[in-house]
């Protein structure tokens, strides 16, 4: 059963589907350090829900090495789907829901 962590719905139809994963992003890497599986069941969620945005969403702690979340977008032509690797601060919880709302907003205007 495919089931992600969050769908984003306008009048009943899924206009976004997000997925938290619990490990580091790496801002060095071409990739960032997201997986083939991850992506791949992104898109197996963006077929079944028939939705062309998705979000993959990591933890974010503020380093000196770091100053800002890395939010990258990646386009997938032959799906005719996009998905914003974005990562959320968890330092202080009661900022998430707003994090979160930037987010999915951003997401859903991609198209």
């Amino acid at each position: 059963m495919l089931k992600p962590d969050i769908v984003v719905s306008r009048g009943g139809v899924p206009v976004c589907i997000g997925d938290t994963k619990w490990k580091r992003l790496a801002g060095a890497e071409r990739k960032l350090g997201v997986s083939q599986a991850d992506l791949y069941q992104m898109l197996a969620y963006a077929g079944r829900y028939a939705c062309a945005q998705i979000v993959l969403l990591y933890p974010y702690q503020r380093t000196d090495e770091e100053s800002a979340p890395i939010n990258r977008l990646l386009g997938y032509e032959e799906q005719n789907v996009t998905a914003l690797i974005a990562q959320v601060t968890l330092v202080d919880l009661n900022t998430v829901p707003g994090q979160l709302s930037a987010l999915f907003s951003c997401a859903t205007e991609l198209r």
